[in-house]
């Protein structure tokens, strides 16, 4: 399938190894301003309206798929324009909103709700860079917030450009190019964890997996939920800390080795507070019930493995 535009029609070709066939035509009512096609279908918009065209699913080639009118803008004033979010999911500008749509024009997700009126938008994981009027809007698709802002007047165009896994955004404005070059997933992560956004860590990296079921295995996110359980840890939040502890299955052993490390008090306990001391004596109870059961949980390991660990506990030192 491929697919042209001629003034205010679409024109869907069939394409085989000797000939390219018209197999459909689609009247709009004004002017295309922009179209693209993925494995999933086409879409595009026109100065008032989004549509779509969802190809057939056999090899029948009398079957022509199906046109969709997803909907129309009564306001003038808003500019019509989308970007691909994943394969068969799109982004489409609304009055003030953005609507994530398929092909066949339904949403699971809530609009996301900007803070200016956009006038173009691209995607680039996982983040919405917005073109407002001098200034670029970044928003966070995991959120649905504004992150970023960058002044920059007289902006013309917003393009991405796929380099290897990264996809850069150029910016254009009346005298210059610009290119906006992400942070690789691991920086955003450390951002996020130094600045004590755990929660915000966490759904980033999750988001690099393609099914929950991949977040059990995936590195990214259980080296980020043993960072969190560690700062936690140091935090004195010890109930969560563990669970997470729990969650990706730390070896006890490495818990007990980070003590010193992570020992929340350097004061004498004399000059300390009494709510501080309470708080440090249900975290030192809440860890000794921990350890007391992951003790038991090692006691009844296979010999050979339990000698294996015990080998590199007198490496131990405190």
């Amino acid at each position: 399938i491929c697919v042209s535009t001629k003034r205010n029609k679409i024109q869907i070709y069939r394409l085989d190894k000797v000939n390219i066939n018209l197999i459909h035509e689609i009247s709009v009512q004004d002017s295309l301003i922009s179209i693209a096609m993925d494995e999933h279908g086409i879409i595009g918009c026109s100065e008032t309206e989004y549509f779509s065209y969802d190809p057939p699913n056999s090899n029948d080639r009398r079957s022509i798929g199906s046109f969709t009118s997803i909907f129309k803008l009564d306001d003038p004033n808003i500019t019509t324009c989308f970007t691909n979010i994943s394969p068969g999911q799109y982004l489409l500008n609304g009055p003030n909103v953005g609507v994530t749509t398929s092909l066949q024009g339904m949403s699971q997700r809530a609009p996301i709700m900007f803070v200016n009126p956009p006038m173009n938008f691209v995607y680039s994981h996982p983040y919405l860079i917005v073109l407002v009027r001098d200034y670029i809007h970044i928003y966070s698709y995991l959120d649905d917030q504004l992150k970023q802002e960058i002044p920059l007047k007289y902006c013309r165009t917003l393009l991405t450009m796929q380099q290897e896994n990264i996809k850069n955004i150029i910016v254009t404005n009346k005298d210059n190019i610009y290119l906006l070059v992400p942070l690789s997933l691991e920086e955003q992560i450390d951002q996020l964890l130094n600045s004590y956004r755990l929660q915000e860590a966490l759904t980033l990296a999750e988001s690099s997996c393609s099914s929950i079921k991949q977040r059990s295995t995936n590195r990214l996110v259980l080296s980020t939920k043993k960072r969190i359980a560690f700062i936690e840890f140091s935090a004195m939040n010890v109930i969560r800390a563990l669970s997470l502890f729990d969650d990706i299955n730390l070896d006890f052993h490495e818990i007990m080795t980070q003590i010193p490390n992570f020992s929340p008090l350097t004061s004498p306990w004399s000059n300390i507070d009494e709510n501080t001391k309470n708080q440090y004596s249900q975290w030192l109870n809440a860890f000794c019930d921990y350890m007391t059961k992951k003790s038991a949980e090692f006691s009844r390991q296979p010999v050979r493995k339990k000698n294996r660990l015990k080998i590199g506990k007198s490496n131990i030192t405190f």
